[in-house]
């Protein structure tokens, strides 16, 4: 699904819970759709949310790629994703570290 889309989608659903929520009379209604724009709410927000250390700084390598390739300071990274062959094992068989570290 297109992650546009899907944002959209959240977004008015997320809406159209709180609009339904003001505007219900019955208060069956009122609260299924309190509850609803509630959990929605909070389910786009901690989606978005980078909570952890590591989340916060993959967050931050995201922008900084973004940034370089809308400003053209990007001509050593690849178009599109990693290939799917590389050897992601960088770790000996041990458990020791490769790099010297």
């Amino acid at each position: 699904m297109n992650i546009q889309l899907k944002s959209i989608g959240e977004l008015a659903a997320t809406l159209t819970a709180g609009a339904v929520a003001v505007k219900a009379k019955n208060p069956a209604l009122k609260g299924a759709a309190t509850l609803a724009a509630g959990l929605l709410t909070v389910h786009v927000w901690w989606k978005n949310q980078p909570i952890t250390e590591a989340a916060l700084q993959g967050q931050q390598m995201i922008d900084s790629i973004k940034v370089a390739q809308r400003y053209g300071n990007a001509q050593d990274m690849p178009d599109g994703p990693a290939p799917v062959d590389t050897d992601m094992d960088y770790m000996a068989a041990d458990g020791a570290d490769t790099d010297g570290e």
